[in-house]
Order: C-alpha cells, then structure tokens, then sequence
C-alpha cells in the first residue's frame, strides 16, 4: 500500500512537470522515459523526460532552461530537448536514446499526426552510420582524449576510468551495427562475450580487454605511469579497429 501510494504520488508529480512545461513552451510531444517510463522505477528514480519540441534555439540550452523551469517541482529530474527531424531520423536505429524511447516509454503529451510532418529522406544505413559515427565512434575517441588528459595531469584512477567508457562505447557500436539496442552492461569481460557472438574475430582482443577491465593504479609513479600509457596506446589501437569494422 505505502509503495503504491509513492509511486501514484510521483507520477502525479510527473504531470505537474508535464503541465509547467506546456504552460511555458509549444512541444510536438513530451514522453516519460527511464526506469518511471518503464515501469520498474521506485520513491527514488529520477524523472527523465524528453521534450520534443521545434526550436531554433541551441537544444542543450533549452534543456538546462528547462530543468530550471522545473526545480521548484523536483530536484531529480533530466530533461533532454531533441528537434522533431532528429526524433524522426533516429526513431528507429537501435542504440539511439529515441529507439529506447520509442520502445519504453510512455508518452504524457503529443499533438495529433505531428511524426507525420517528419520527411526523413536519408537512408535507414545512412542514418545508422551516422549514430555509429558520432555517438560511439566518436564518444568513444572523445573518452580516449579525456583519459591521456588525465595520464598526463597525473590522475592515473580517472585515466582508467575513462578509457573503460572508451572501451565500453566502442563495444556498443558493434550492437548497432547489426541492428541491435546495446545491452546497459558495463562490464567490459560480459560485454566482451556478447560481442563475440556477432563478431568472433574480436577474441583476439579479450586479453587486453581482460586487463582493462581489472586495472587498478598502484601508485602514480613513473612505471605505473608507463603501464598505464601501454594501455591507452592498446586501447587506441582497439578503437581504431573497431571503426574500421563498422
């Protein structure tokens, strides 16, 4: 009785955020996503929504304008902007925050027909490709540079953790690749398996992959330094391999 009650309390906060979003903005819709959008959440997840909306304003600025709009209503809450056209175009490749969207969430608002008005003339590879591209390929190279940033600021913990998202985003895009929503594992030897199944060649790499996945600094001095430049120079490599693959 005590869960059901905080979960119709929250919900009901969830439709207050959906009214004070559509009292200050004009969106195509505003959809529930997460754990509340999947149904699993508890008292303690936090709201996620994404807000569908045509704008020529920048969309990440939108958001945070967003989220302030919302802070007196909630404190744990993500709202994330997205034009109708990039809603449209990415609607339906796996690995995209929209196919999770589209797929697990609920949606509290949408103007009739408005996905109708979405002409997306590219290419179902096409637009695949370009996921791939930016939002793996590229994430993962991005996590590489901010992993040597932290190898030569001397932060050899932070250096490891980021080539671990390099790694892991780089393993992710293997999924889309053959059309399949990546799992939310983290775990650099479980994903490994899984990717095995799709793409056999990349056992060669289980054993660095292996040693990634279990590094722990022991110290910041000069070998552990050496050791640590030795895997995201391994690590460039694997990610370069991958985006050769696909």
């Amino acid at each position: 009785m005590i869960e059901m009650r905080a979960a119709e309390e929250q919900m009901a906060k969830v439709q207050e955020m959906k009214m004070a979003l559509l009292d200050g903005y004009d969106p195509e819709a505003i959809i529930l996503f997460g754990s509340l959008g999947r149904g699993d959440g508890d008292e303690f997840s936090d709201v996620d929504l994404l807000v569908v909306i045509g704008t020529d304003k920048d969309t990440k600025a939108l958001s945070e304008e967003m989220t302030r709009r919302l802070d007196p209503l909630a404190r744990d809450k993500h709202v994330i902007v997205i034009t109708p056209m990039d809603f449209c175009r990415r609607r339906d490749i796996p690995g995209t925050l929209v196919f999770s969207v589209v797929n697990e969430g609920q949606m509290l608002f949408e103007k009739a027909g408005w996905q109708m008005n979405c002409e997306v003339t590219d290419s179902y590879e096409r637009r695949k490709r370009e996921v791939i591209g930016k939002d793996y390929v590229g994430e993962a190279h991005a996590f590489l540079g901010q992993a040597e940033s932290y190898l030569d600021g001397g932060n050899l913990f932070r250096c490891r953790d980021f080539a671990k998202f390099a790694a892991v985003r780089a393993l992710k895009g293997i999924f889309v690749h053959h059309d399949i929503h990546p799992p939310r594992e983290l775990d650099l030897i479980l994903l490994m398996k899984e990717v095995e199944s799709l793409e056999p060649e990349l056992a060669e790499s289980a054993a660095f992959l292996q040693e990634l996945n279990g590094y722990c600094p022991a110290g910041s001095d000069t070998p552990e330094m050496l050791k640590c430049r030795r895997l995201l120079e391994s690590l460039a490599v694997f990610v370069k391999g991958i985006a050769d693959r696909i």
